[in-house]
């Protein structure tokens, strides 16, 4: 078992580089690292997606990203976010959907507000955290959660249904 990092963008670069066996477009990088967050798997997917849906194409001699908008979580990166997100309980998942509608980044001072209760909060957290799936973070004398990755606030935010997103927004405004 051999655990893969984050790539940075000229790693990014060089992966689709490979993938593409052609130097990619600069418009391509610069999606690729924003909507992958540097993740290998990712990138390759959103390559893959983008070529099969005819978004990434050739023109004369090099590489064109189209001028459609890439706004798809490639299927299988979905399927595979939503399996982390539904073994997680009924309570850490209401905490994390919490997380998700509010745009992937929450105050504890808000969550705990809109949460089950500052014990049974703060063990689901702890949960989120050990499932990687949020991380912490202390800014300003702030604590903040944060979700890992921005296609796991996507997957999150389209598996809710529509009443419960309203009703999440209407909680956090």
């Amino acid at each position: 078992e051999q655990e893969v990092g984050y790539l940075d963008p000229a790693g990014v670069r060089g992966l689709a580089r490979g993938l593409l066996a052609d130097e990619p477009p600069s418009t391509l990088v610069e999606l690729l690292v924003d909507r992958t967050g540097g993740l290998p798997l990712f990138v390759h997917a959103l390559v893959r997606t983008l070529l099969d849906s005819g978004r990434l194409f050739r023109s004369g001699e090099r590489w064109v990203l189209g001028q459609d908008s890439v706004d798809d979580v490639p299927p299988e990166v979905a399927a595979l976010l939503r399996s982390r997100i539904d073994a997680l309980s009924p309570a850490d998942r209401s905490v994390f959907d919490t997380v998700a509608v509010a745009g992937g980044t929450i105050e504890h001072a808000l969550l705990a507000t809109l949460g089950p209760g500052e014990t049974v909060l703060l063990g689901c957290l702890q949960r989120l955290r050990e499932a990687g799936v949020l991380i912490e973070d202390l800014r300003d004398g702030e604590v903040r959660y944060q979700m890992t990755h921005p296609l796991l606030v996507e997957v999150a935010y389209q598996a809710l249904p529509a009443a419960a997103r309203q009703r999440r927004h209407a909680a956090i405004v």
